[in-house]
């Protein structure tokens, strides 16, 4: 009998007692009432709902950054803000659906070419970012390099002074300050 860890309730698998929230009772659980608690037991409350979301549109707007002062750059000075979050918010998703629908024909048609479709998905990025900025393919294809080369560079500079994040964590090793620490230390 395996069982599921919830926040307040230790949950059996079906067929197992109720849980004392549900049936006062050493009966076998009836089915739907042991779903419908293993179906809440699995959805977000409230809080961690709203938390979730302004976690995701606070992502929204640093990850706009980088773009904004790439298309900046590169577009003398037209481009603004709203224009770097759409294209943030919706380069993404045309990038999936192209990933997603590319792979599939392209592994259906041409077996073991799948890597066609990242590229197409990448150019399908580039595409956003030339709708949205109002640029050539060229110009679209240097802010998406300068955006990352950006982001790198901020990330960077967050980790000296001490934010460390997940997955850059190894960069802190070659940093200067460790290099430095490294000889006189």
């Amino acid at each position: 009998m395996s069982s599921y860890f919830a926040p307040s309730l230790l949950l059996t698998s079906i067929g197992g007692t109720c849980p004392e929230t549900i049936i006062r009772s050493t009966e076998p659980c009836p089915r739907r009432a042991q779903l419908l608690v293993e179906l809440l037991a699995v959805f977000p409350s409230g809080a961690a709902l709203i938390t979730t979301i302004i976690g995701l549109i606070l992502l929204w707007i640093v990850v706009s950054i980088p773009v904004y002062f790439a298309a900046k750059v590169l577009v003398g000075g037209k481009a603004h803000f709203t224009e770097a979050m759409l294209a943030t918010l919706v380069g993404p998703i045309v990038f999936a659906i192209v990933l997603g629908v590319g792979y599939y024909i392209t592994s259906r048609i041409f077996s073991g070419l799948g890597f066609l479709a990242l590229i197409l998905a990448f150019l399908a990025w580039i595409w956003v970012y030339k709708a949205a900025f109002r640029t050539g393919w060229l110009q679209a294809f240097g802010i998406a390099i300068l955006a990352i080369i950006i982001a790198i560079i901020i990330v960077a500079l967050l980790a000296l002074i001490g934010f460390v994040f997940v997955g850059f964590r190894h960069v802190l090793d070659y940093s200067i300050f460790a290099l430095v620490s490294k000889v006189f230390i």
